[in-house]
């Protein structure tokens, strides 16, 4: 015997129970909530999708943020070995003043 793994499955039995519930006249829900069990986990899904791109928006523009300030930093774009150079000339033209 093989065990085989159904994401989901519970929620199909649920409709299919819910659908047979319904047409025996046991119950009387709407369709749209004996149907339920189908839509509402694609539903959930969405909305954590949606999420997800608002997030990726907020991040992406904070990053662009910061780089855009980075970018306007005179020392933008140079080494940490012209960086160290251009300290010591500032350093040498104190100790010629």
């Amino acid at each position: 015997m093989s065990k085989e793994s159904t994401s989901g499955g519970g929620f199909t039995l649920l409709t299919i129970a819910f659908i047979v519930l319904k047409l025996c006249k046991v119950i009387d829900w709407s369709w749209w909530w004996v149907m339920a069990p189908a839509w509402l986990p694609a539903g959930m899904g969405l909305i954590c999708l949606v999420c997800y791109a608002i997030y990726l928006l907020i991040t992406s523009a904070k990053r662009k943020r910061d780089f855009e300030a980075k970018i306007k930093h005179p020392d933008f774009g140079k080494s940490r070995w012209q960086l160290r150079i251009e300290e010591m000339e500032r350093e040498n033209l104190k100790r010629k003043i």
